[in-house]
């Protein structure tokens, strides 16, 4: 198939049962597949350029149709295309059908697809500012001294520039060709001075468009790796398909006009504690929270909200944040200065640590706490009374109450808004005052584990008799509680995180929280605990802030997901496209990135750290060593 690959030039599409699977993740039930197979379809991948194109449907092909003990399915088909058929069949995609008769699925390749899209709203294009007309017609439609507020200016600003680049700058990609054809005949004439001039004319107008072409798939693409390197609209227009298929569901101006307007309109809002109902609309985009989603529960929502109402709330957010730290409880180490991730994490690993050295006979627990859909339920009455248990009256209470319930919310779909309703609670995503509000309610829960422990209701875990006593970690809505494994204990936390989820309108998903016992725990006793919590058990392959937390240091499988995570950031297609300069930059900056993520607690094993240089190798030099 490789030699077929490198001999064959046009679209290339391979569909079947490949027999092979890309990560761990493609494989359920069974012995673990060894590293060097996956590996080794991997490179078949890379070094051919090749594409997945993913799957909507279930996320196994194969199965041997055996009870759940011996139960072991498996990806093993998949469609793998070139860039060339990618680029031809844009729409295209795959589908997982019912597996009925035989131990394999049908997949179904559908190469055109009827997406219905509806209009989209005008988005301001980052290229038009490369045209010599651009800021002259904003001027004409931004006077200072017009009496309309900004709302209005930006609204008819908006419908004027929506039919001016549609006249003025048209399709951009039919423009260059057009000019490239005309430059080619003029350079074909005679030489004299006027040609020279109507040549050097078309030369300008020409790289005017072509970096308009740069900007407008640089604003696309999404990835600042390459933001600096070469041009390379290809390689622009085939990361985008690849994000577009991914998330398909089945502006500031700098200009003194523009400028007085934002300043005159954000002091406004200010003054009368009133935010206007255009400026408080919110589109909502869905983002896929897992990489083959479903259900509504399988994204995540993201407010992209007005940018006035974004200056606002950011500096109330910038007013609030020199105070969280002295009203914020030491455990919650999300969105406060000073405080970071890796203290979470380290702790975590520290008590985990602990308790499996732990031979005590009532033993200690700890129980990772699942909150569902928590930025999505807090309480606004909740809200209101921590703020003014935090100190926040007047004005700025009133003006973030409004801030928060009158929002009017529309869905992106497929690029284009759809249905307009209101919430009756919760907190945006992607808000810029959203983060600062969030701990401020999570303090509640804080303070009432505070006082549970001061009325001797609840005790912590401590690592040695000199430490002091820790009850619970948070980071953002990621919970971890610490205590004795006594049923009155049990019982009271339980009764602490029912009386919260009353009073913020929090909802705790104990189908998916989890509890670890200490190591001296009598077998009863854990299992009455989990039935008392209506959890279970903590697994090995369990995640806390990117990490396994039961999980050793000290073995190459537990940093396995960090050089996938690498790899994913490098599939074959793209270094085609990319030159030696470009790959040299992103390798670097790649690296940087894994510098500072959070479970860098231990150093790499050697292991690790040879299967990481290996990735480097292969973005710069395109193949692995």
């Amino acid at each position: 198939m490789t030699q077929y690959v490198q001999n064959f030039d046009g679209c290339k599409c391979f569909i079947g049962d490949f027999n092979a699977i890309c990560s761990k993740n493609e494989k359920y039930g069974g012995q673990p597949v060894l590293n060097s197979n996956i590996a080794y379809f991997n490179n078949f991948i890379q070094q051919n350029h090749l594409i997945d194109l993913g799957y909507k449907g279930p996320a196994y092909t194969w199965s041997n149709g055996r009870c759940m003990d011996n139960l072991i399915r498996q990806r093993l088909d998949r469609v793998l295309t070139n860039i060339e058929w990618c680029v031809f069949f844009s729409f295209a995609a795959v589908l997982h059908l019912p597996r009925l008769a035989s131990d394999h699925a049908p997949i179904l390749l559908n190469t055109y697809r009827n997406i219905s899209r509806s209009p989209p709203n005008y988005k301001f294009e980052a290229m038009c500012l490369s045209h010599p007309e651009f800021l002259d017609k904003v001027r004409e439609y931004l006077p200072e001294d017009s009496d309309e507020n900004i709302q209005s200016k930006l609204r008819k600003l908006g419908g004027f520039l929506t039919e001016w680049s549609r006249t003025r700058i048209g399709c951009v990609k039919h423009k260059i060709s057009f000019l490239k054809n005309k430059l080619l005949r003029i350079q074909s004439w005679r030489p004299t001075a006027a040609n020279i001039q109507r040549e050097n004319l078309v030369i300008t107008e020409l790289n005017d468009y072509l970096i308009m072409e740069d900007t407008y798939w640089d604003q696309r693409m999404k990835q600042q790796w390459a933001k600096d390197g070469d041009r390379n609209t290809r390689h622009f227009h085939l990361s985008v398909q690849q994000r577009r298929r991914k998330n398909t569901i089945i502006h500031l101006l700098v200009d003194n006009q523009v400028c007085n307007g934002v300043h005159k309109a954000v002091k406004e809002i200010f003054e009368t504690a009133c935010l206007p109902d255009l400026l408080n609309h919110t589109n909502i985009t869905l983002i896929p929270k897992i990489k083959n989603p479903e259900s509504p529960s399988d994204f995540r929502p993201i407010s992209l909200c007005n940018v006035l109402c974004n200056i606002a709330t950011k500096f109330l957010s910038n007013r609030l944040k020199p105070y969280l730290e002295e009203f914020i409880c030491w455990s919650q180490n999300a969105f406060v200065p000073g405080r970071q991730i890796l203290d979470n994490i380290i702790i975590a690993k520290e008590f985990l640590h602990s308790m499996n050295n732990s031979k005590a006979k009532n033993g200690h627990f700890a129980l990772k706490v699942d909150m569902e859909k928590a930025y999505d339920r807090d309480s606004w009455s909740f809200l209101g009374d921590m703020l003014k248990i935090m100190g926040v009256s007047g004005i700025a209470h009133s003006l973030i109450m409004t801030c928060v319930s009158t929002a009017s919310f529309s869905i992106n779909l497929n690029g284009s808004p759809q249905g307009l309703f209101r919430s009756e609670r919760g907190i945006r995503q992607g808000y810029p005052l959203s983060p600062t509000l969030f701990i401020i309610c999570s303090q509640g829960l804080s303070l009432l584990i505070i006082q549970a422990e001061i009325q001797g209701l609840y005790q912590g875990y401590k690592l040695n008799r000199w430490a002091p006593n820790i009850n619970h970690l948070m980071f953002a809505d990621d919970l971890f509680f610490f205590g004795e494994n006594t049923r009155t204990n049990v019982r009271n936390l339980m009764k602490l995180l029912d009386d919260y989820a009353k009073l913020s309108g929090q909802m705790i998903n104990y189908e998916k929280s989890s509890i670890h016992f200490s190591k001296g725990i009598h077998v009863w006793m854990r299992q009455t605990t989990i039935q008392d919590m209506g959890v279970r058990d903590m697994a090995v392959e369990d995640k806390y802030l990117g990490i396994y937390p039961l999980k050793s240091d000290y073995q190459i499988s537990s940093f396995g997901f960090l050089v996938d995570k690498l790899t994913s950031k490098l599939p074959g297609w793209r270094i085609h496209y990319v030159n030696s300069a470009g790959r040299t930059v992103s390798q670097n900056l790649l690296s940087l990135q894994f510098l500072y993520i959070p479970w860098v607690i231990a150093c790499y094993l050697k292991g690790v750290t040879h299967e990481m240089k290996k990735v480097q190798l292969l973005l710069l030099v395109g193949t692995f060593a």
